[in-house]
């Protein structure tokens, strides 16, 4: 057992406690930064050579902007309502605890599953998971778990219905670099970096608006089916009077399943040129697109169906709008879904 840094290190120690407590073994990878560990706790069956059933989380969070916030963002504190606050108690450190609380609830009333039962939980999912389940997919270590059913972190809601999810959009973030010829401000040429920077932005911000009224038709359970837009970084420029010779912004977009790539990269390149060109188009990430979960048949989904008929679930099945790392298992061939059971839940994460 190894802890590699701090920013992981208390995260694993605390996973290792559990597991102890739960009398699991663990296991700590490191398939491609040291810095970057995956852990996986093993509940073994009573017929450990069926196909496995893997249950992911994410151990890192997004970052926090602390002044927005009642309560300090890591603190944990809990209210009298008994409501935690932190920063990931959503995504998705809730759904990771409640595994390991399913566990303990199960093997105090003498419950042992047939099949063996992995929950991993990964380093580094906010930010594209490279260097956590993409890496780890690729291992020995990973094809040695046999796993033939997954489920991955869900997504809260403020309607009724429980929703799962068998196919997720796809991430670019394109940044676009506009070029222009420097000096001084008070200078008027007819092109510069400034100008062609606000025509890109104008093309996707266009975009966006239709996507926007896309999605005003479809409802709260349409997101997956429409591309989402939305400006997130911009840098550039030395100084208020002098015009520079580059301004660059950054999208995160996420591309509905139906939208070829192919064509949305073309729809890219058209708006670089309707906007003068000069404009250099690179990728922050650029994922390709992740085959959808069928559910028909599958014999995991049967008995996850059934579990819900039991409890009285109303499920909806649908598109994930966002992204995560199911995408790497499905493209592993893991059949994955999405699901955590929290509805009537207001998005805190």
């Amino acid at each position: 057992f190894l802890v590699d840094v701090l920013f992981t290190g208390p995260c694993v120690e605390f996973l290792k406690r559990q597991a102890d407590s739960l009398n699991l073994p663990m296991s700590v990878h490191h398939p491609s930064l040291p810095e970057k560990p995956v852990v996986v706790i093993k509940w073994k069956g009573t017929e450990p050579d069926l196909p496995s059933i893997l249950f992911n989380s994410h151990m890192d969070v997004v970052p926090v902007y602390a002044d927005n916030w009642i309560h300090p963002p890591f603190g944990a504190e809990i209210d009298n309502d008994g409501k935690i606050f932190a920063r990931g108690t959503q995504d998705t450190k809730g759904q990771g605890m409640s595994y390991l609380g399913a566990i303990r609830q199960l093997k105090n009333q003498g419950f042992q599953p047939k099949r063996t039962l992995y929950l991993t939980y990964v380093p580094d999912e906010e930010i594209g998971g490279v260097n956590g389940m993409k890496a780890f997919v690729a291992t020995d270590a990973f094809k040695n778990l046999n796993v033939g059913f997954a489920i991955d972190e869900g997504g809260t809601f403020t309607i009724p219905q429980y929703l799962l999810f068998n196919n997720e959009r796809t991430r670019w973030a394109p940044i676009f670099t506009a070029k222009g010829e420097p000096g001084h401000a008070s200078q008027l040429p007819a092109e510069t970096a400034g100008t062609r920077f606000t025509k890109i932005i104008s093309k996707l911000m266009d975009q966006r608006a239709k996507e926007l009224a896309k999605l005003q038709s479809l409802g709260i359970t349409g997101q997956g089916k429409v591309t989402s837009i939305n400006l997130t970084k911009v840098s550039g420029g030395s100084q208020s009077n002098v015009m520079p010779n580059n301004l660059s912004v950054t999208f995160d977009i996420r591309i509905a399943p139906d939208q070829d790539l192919d064509a949305f990269q073309a729809q890219l390149d058209s708006w670089i040129d309707e906007s003068g060109g000069d404009i250099d188009l690179t990728f922050e990430q650029k994922d390709i697109k992740s085959p959808e979960t069928v559910l028909d048949g599958n014999p995991q989904y049967n008995a996850l169906q059934g579990a819900f008929t039991q409890l009285n679930f109303q499920v909806i099945t649908l598109i994930f709008p966002a992204v995560s790392d199911a995408r790497y298992l499905r493209l592993a061939g893991v059949p994955t879904v999405n699901f955590v059971p929290m509805h009537n839940t207001t998005s805190l994460a």
